[in-house]
């Protein structure tokens, strides 16, 4: 009942902070359109303004863009060069904006101001990179250490003639996936404390993010898996939508355009929703908390009024 009171709670925030998801959505699209113009200047590069290129604006020829692989290869080439850059933009890119998403979806929010979100976002984009490379630094070793123990795990098998790769397999995956819903949970916990501590610290934050997640270890991580499953059974059939689309005319670009935005929209809110439900977890944990502290010094209170109580 816990977990469904904070996925419901979550989704109602999320859906109140819409704004939120759009301004991030829309910010998106500017990053990408910057590779995107890149990719237009080398076929405009390549082509010129031949015929060829209302060709290409008329549909998409298979023939034509394998006539350009020597061009398209040198720009691929220097894209993924680039990945690192790209992987380390994205994640300056999500931390910014998630100061000010952690603050649209608190209980005390009232309207969405444009204003205040931007506000909060630059606010909180230090702490909040600091968490986020603290605990990327903490998954990592402990998946490299994990890694390494099960390779000897699938070493030891081969050696001593046991079959049976795909169980190993398996629960690579699902001690993988434990460990990452764990720390994802510290580090939205610790994101939620630090947004609404005043004067709290990076490493205080931390701190009690470990203390949320492994004090309600069992709802919080259940609530967390639910998040991640419905997150990646929508990237999947995203991909699949995407890659299933085979546009031919320009009509038809502009439309697959527009419904990318809109599931990169829905995507975005998911991501809204994972951190509302955490917001909404540590709440009701925070105010049993206190409930327990009151009833506990009421007691201590009852008992020295009246010593003759055991």
């Amino acid at each position: 009942m816990k977990i469904i009171n904070a996925l419901k709670s979550g989704f109602l925030r999320s859906a109140k902070a819409w704004k939120a998801a759009l301004i991030i959505t829309m910010a998106l699209l500017f990053l990408v359109s910057f590779f995107t113009i890149s990719l237009k200047g080398v076929l405009k590069s390549s082509l010129g303004s031949s015929a060829v290129t209302e060709l290409l604006t008329e549909e998409i020829n298979l023939d034509l863009v394998s006539d350009l692989s020597g061009n398209l290869k040198n720009y691929l080439s220097s894209l993924s060069s680039g990945v690192f850059l790209i992987i380390i933009a994205g994640m300056f890119f999500f931390t910014f904006f998630s100061g000010g998403l952690f603050n649209s979806l608190k209980t005390d929010q009232g309207k969405f101001s444009v204003s205040q979100f931007f506000r909060a976002s630059a606010a909180y984009f230090w702490p909040f990179l600091g968490i986020s490379v603290i605990i990327s630094l903490i998954i990592g070793f402990i998946i490299f250490s994990l890694g390494g123990i099960i390779m000897g795990i699938s070493v030891a098998g081969d050696a001593v003639k046991i079959s049976g790769s795909g169980i190993i397999g398996f629960s690579s995956l699902l001690i993988f996936a434990v460990v990452l819903s764990v720390f994802f949970l510290v580090a939205d916990y610790a994101r939620a404390h630090y947004s609404a501590s005043a004067g709290s610290t990076v490493f205080k934050a931390i701190g009690n993010g470990f203390k949320m997640t492994f004090g309600s270890f069992s709802s919080s991580v259940s609530m967390m898996f639910i998040l991640i499953i419905i997150q990646v059974l929508f990237m999947w059939l995203m991909t699949r939508l995407v890659l299933a689309w085979k546009p031919s005319t320009g009509l038809a670009v502009f439309l697959m355009l527009l419904a990318t935005q809109g599931l990169f929209f829905i995507r975005i809110f998911l991501r809204s929703w994972r951190y509302a439900s955490v917001i909404s977890m540590m709440e009701k944990l925070e105010k049993k908390a206190v409930s327990s502290s009151v009833i506990i010094e009421n007691d201590i209170s009852i008992n020295e009024n009246n010593p003759l109580i055991l």
